[in-house]
């Protein structure tokens, strides 16, 4: 996991293209004016879904994973977000 700025992409030459397309698409397009829902961008390779919830406590959280092998970026739009995450093995 890697946290970062959209901003200061600069600070991760590492990260592959394929994951600057994503920050530079979110970076040209209002994506806060785009419908809830998944939006295809170039078919099942690179899409986005937009959600909006409220951030709970921790005893209302749920846990998220992922079993298949994605890359998911999450980009923050408008409000503020708190994530805890741990190795699976001490949940």
């Amino acid at each position: 996991m890697i946290f970062g700025n959209i901003n200061n992409l600069s600070e991760f030459p590492f990260l592959e293209e394929q994951v600057k397309e994503c920050f530079e698409y979110a970076k040209t397009h209002d994506l806060a004016s785009y419908e809830k829902g998944s939006h295809e961008i170039d078919g099942d390779r690179l899409f986005v879904n937009i959600v909006e919830y409220t951030t709970t406590t921790p005893e209302e959280r749920f846990l998220g994973s992922t079993i298949k092998i994605i890359l998911d970026v999450h980009v923050m739009i408008h409000g503020n977000e708190q994530i805890d995450l741990n190795f699976i093995q001490n949940i």
